[in-house]
This record gives C-alpha cells, structure tokens and sequence, in this order.
C-alpha cells in the first residue's frame, strides 16, 4: 500500500511539473510570437525627425528594424521606436533613439569626442548608425567612421537645434558665431540687394560694408540679427517691444532684431507671428541678450 500511494504521488509530482512546464512555455511562446509577430516588422518613418533634410523614409525605416531587433525585449514594434537625427555623414547617421516605456535617467550626461564635449539632458545619448551596426559618438570616431571635421560640425549643429529639454547647453555664444560665420556673406548679400537704392549709395556701396551681429540661430536656419551700416546716421529713439511675454529695447532706429529666414527679412515681431520663432525660441533669444553669456 505504502509502495503503491508513492508511485501515485511521484505521478502527481510529475503531472505537476509538467503542467508547469507547458503553462511557462505557452508564456514564453506568447511573448515571442508578440515579438517575432511578422506585423512587427512594419515601421512608421514619420516617427523619426530629421534635422537634416538628408534622411529618406527608406532609411528611416531600416534603422527602426535594425534597433528593433537588439531591443526585442524592450520593443514591441519597430513602428513603436522614436528619434531625431542630427546629422547626416556620407553613410553614417548620427541619431537619438528612443525606445518606448524606457525610463531613462534625468541626468546630464557629458560624452567627449576629439576636442568637443557633447552634453545630453539624460541617460539616452547620440548614437551612430552605420553599415547596419550601431555605434557609440566615441566609437564612431575611434574606428573612423566620423573624422575631426564631422565631429566639429555635428558639435555645433546639435547644439544650435531648436532647444526641446534635450540639450542643457544650447544656443551659447561659440555655436551661435560659429553656425553663423559659414553663412554670413550669404546673408549681407541678401541684405544688400534687398536695401541697396540711390538714397543709400552714399553710406554703403558693398555687401561688405554691412555690419551684422547674430544673436541667436533656430532650426538651422531662422537667424536673430542686428545690421549696422557703420557711416548710416541711426536716428536716436529708445524703443520698447514686447514679444509674446518678453520684452526688448531699441536704443535706436538700426537697433531692431531682425530675422532672416530663406534669403528674406522679418522683423522680429513678424517671424513669430508667422510660427517661424516660438516662445521657447523667444526665451532663448530674449536671455542670450538680456542674460549672462
């Protein structure tokens, strides 16, 4: 009896576990089918931003596939993962990515490559997207993938992006002079054939003679300046503006910020009404000239 009632509970002991094993294979099956379904293979372009104007959807949605598929277990979709591109390099794509749910930390974190400091307002950092491999800033540039020259241009064009939270460090004086001295003589030609008439002839005759201070550069191409014609006779009148809630001073007629914006000029008032500045772009601009720099 006693030998009997052992093999009835050696039997239930293995029904048991068996049971278990067949219930913790069909959750692990159900988890893999929901990751390795084919309708996760489908990508949302539209999700990744390009600051660039360099990035094709076909792009786009390899890049989501490829990171979708080193982060399964994080990821339900390749359609699910967000990014913003800051840079396009012949092949190599420099990218934030980010996973959906991933609660990455609210930290400043500071990453060095050749002679510049990359500063990213949390634990998520620029990665690089080559050759269907995904790479580190530094490891980008370590193995070549990135030179001194694409290292210094990605530094500034990060840094001048529209700022959204990400960037602790945008819109500081360095960036700005530096994004803006490749296009300054774009920009006083512009100036001068818009402004150049008989009645100014006088005071200046040449792109060259036009004085252009820059203040602040939005979305790569909405420039905050100030023009100055050395000889002009400025007529003295102190002036207030307020924009949205922030408020400038004119110290004279040439003293108005202006913005140039695709070869035209608005006044600063005009560029936010026409949505080309926001109010975030506005803070920024109002504490660079106000504030300490």
């Amino acid at each position: 009896m006693k030998k009997f009632i052992k093999i009835i509970s050696s039997m239930l002991v293995l029904v048991f576990v068996a049971s278990a094993m067949i219930s913790l294979a069909s959750c692990d099956n159900i988890n893999y089918q929901s990751r390795t379904n084919p309708n996760n293979t489908n990508t949302d372009p539209d999700k990744i931003e390009d600051k660039t104007g360099k990035l094709t959807d076909e792009i786009k949605s390899e890049i989501q596939l490829q990171y979708y598929e080193r982060n399964k277990d994080l990821s339900n979709s390749p359609s699910q993962i967000r990014g913003v591109c800051y840079g396009v390099f012949d092949d190599a794509y420099c990218l934030i990515l980010t996973l959906p749910g991933v609660g990455y930390m609210t930290v400043t974190t500071e990453i060095d490559v050749a002679k510049y400091t990359f500063y990213f307002g949390d634990s998520n950092t620029m990665g690089v997207y080559y050759n269907g491999e995904f790479y580190s800033l530094t490891k980008a540039y370590e193995n070549g993938i990135l030179d001194d020259a694409e290292i210094e241009e990605l530094y500034y064009f990060y840094n001048l992006t529209k700022y959204d939270g990400r960037n602790p460090h945008a819109q500081n004086k360095n960036d700005i002079n530096w994004y803006f001295s490749r296009n300054e003589e774009q920009i006083k030609n512009d100036y001068f054939e818009k402004t150049y008439q008989e009645s100014t002839k006088e005071y200046y005759n040449s792109p060259d003679q036009v004085k252009i201070t820059c203040y602040g550069v939005f979305d790569h191409e909405y420039y905050c300046i100030k023009v100055n014609i050395p000889p002009y006779a400025y007529e003295e009148s102190c002036h207030e503006y307020t924009i949205g809630k922030w408020t400038f001073v004119a110290s004279n007629s040439g003293d108005w910020i202006k913005v140039y914006a695709n070869g035209e000029f608005y006044s600063l008032s005009e560029a936010y009404d026409m949505d080309l500045l926001n109010n975030t772009d506005i803070e920024a601009l109002h504490d660079y000239i106000y504030g300490e720099n």
